[in-house]
């Protein structure tokens, strides 16, 4: 089975998914998908499991924890950046390798392994890492630069997401360099963020886990935080790892998180600077064309941009499936346009809590523009009518509402007095939904016409 076979089982084990979704997120056409998902359940039919389905356009594959697992053993083939990770891993945690002994536990050829290792020599010596080979035993690393040690973590954190779907092979290595149950330490991590009241992304916690794996020759690092703007913060960080890990984390791992920790919720997490870079660049561009300088939308965007770029270039396939609308898409088309432009490229669904948090900034800032709005209804009810209104007025103490009944939704003149014209003739007064319905199509309406101005900037 080929890379991309298997990275649609990895995906559909986390969630069921659109079609197209499903293409854009392995970055091919929708018929390369389906004959992926032919030759998927050839396998799985001998396999005597559950084949692949797809209802209405949503691509679905149900199937048992235990069947999942018999899954994923029989899938004892790891793709090409697989088998570079696999080796760059082990050379990097031991110090030495030797490709003779690899290649009959990858079951691979001589000229397939070289192959790979030479992918693992290039990040390496590209990194300012030494590396000599010895011969008839095997190389083995002088010295490691900082990347490269930043890089064995980024390896290692697509490990720990992906630790129930991965091979026999991977699940063997990772097994024996944790010295720690991954579920325990997430929960503590999670608590730790929670107790913070910090956004707690799965990378993120994934990536502060990796940092307890610590081979021998990694030289000690201070992790003192120099210029410390929110000591507060600092000292509720300190507080909530020491208390929340225990005696579970040791004191070098208790440092190494409230230097992290504090790194990240503060946007100073520079262990990629050419990312940060390009983060910054994306944001800039962004903040343009809601025209919005906000320090809250700048740091929501920073962490999800740039843990999205190194989930995106390490092949972290920990995503989910979304639902885009209308205003979505327009949004999501001059998203695009301005990643392309940096030539960078995300998942969709790190796009659409980029349109997220974008949205709902646009809303909060012009808001302030509506004056009068028009909410047509399809029922004539004077005690739910003065209801409804006083819920409005009491969130939109600046916009006058006007309801009225056009259960034929004829249009007159006078409508186009109105900043905005809800249509809710479907429903009744008396349906107990019809204000959060109406909050999200006036939420909608503001950031439509909001859009339709920021259309030509980079159209």
């Amino acid at each position: 089975m080929h890379s991309t076979a298997i990275n649609i089982l990895k995906m559909l084990h986390q969630t069921k998914m659109k079609k197209e979704n499903l293409a854009y997120n392995l970055e091919i056409k929708e018929g390369a998908l389906l004959k992926n998902i032919n030759l998927i359940n050839n396998f799985l039919r001998d396999l005597k499991l559950n084949e692949i389905i797809i209802e209405k356009g949503v691509v679905k594959l149900k199937l048992e924890k235990r069947e999942w697992s018999k899954v994923f053993e029989k899938v004892d083939t790891l793709t090409f950046e697989e088998k570079v990770d696999y080796l760059y891993i082990k050379i990097v945690y031991y110090g030495f390798i030797n490709l003779e002994k690899e290649r009959e536990k990858l079951q691979v050829s001589r000229s397939s392994i070289t192959r790979c290792f030479l992918s693992v020599k290039e990040l390496l010596e590209n990194s300012k890492s030494k590396i000599i080979y010895n011969n008839g035993k095997g190389n083995k690393i002088i010295s490691l630069s900082n990347e490269n040690e930043i890089l064995f973590y980024q390896k290692l954190t697509k490990l720990i997401l992906e630790e129930e779907i991965l091979t026999p092979l991977q699940k063997e290595l990772l097994g024996v360099i944790k010295k720690f149950s991954i579920k325990l330490r997430v929960a503590k991590l999670t608590s730790i963020y929670n107790c913070l009241k910090l956004p707690a992304a799965p990378g993120i916690i994934a990536y502060l886990c990796s940092l307890s794996i610590c081979p021998k020759y990694f030289q000690e690092k201070n992790y003192n935080i120099k210029d410390i703007k929110n000591r507060e913060l600092l000292q509720k960080i300190e507080t909530a790892v020491n208390t929340i890990g225990g005696a579970g984390f040791s004191e070098s791992y208790k440092e190494v998180l409230v230097y992290y920790i504090y790194s990240i919720a503060t946007n100073k997490h520079y262990l990629f600077e050419n990312i940060v870079c390009k983060t910054n660049e994306i944001i800039d561009d962004l903040c343009i064309l809601v025209d919005i300088k906000c320090s809250r939308l700048k740091s929501l965007l920073f962490q999800q941009i740039y843990f999205g770029i190194l989930r995106k270039e390490s092949g972290i396939l920990k995503i989910r499936d979304v639902d885009m609308h209308s205003e979505d898409i327009v949004l999501l088309n001059i998203v695009e346009k301005i990643l392309k432009k940096h030539s960078q490229k995300l998942y969709i669904c790190d796009k659409y809590i980029i349109i997220s948090f974008l949205k709902e900034q646009i809303f909060k800032k012009y808001i302030d523009e509506i004056d009068n709005v028009l909410i047509l209804v399809g029922e004539i009810n004077t005690l739910f009518q003065l209801s409804l209104k006083e819920k409005l007025k009491e969130n939109f103490p600046n916009i006058d509402f006007n309801i009225e009944y056009n259960f034929l939704n004829i249009r007159t003149n006078k409508y186009k007095f109105y900043d905005i014209i809800i249509n809710d003739t479907q429903t009744t007064l008396r349906d107990g939904d019809i204000f959060y319905r109406i909050k999200k199509s006036l939420e909608k309406e503001v950031v439509k016409n909001r859009i339709k101005n920021s259309i030509c900037l980079f159209s």
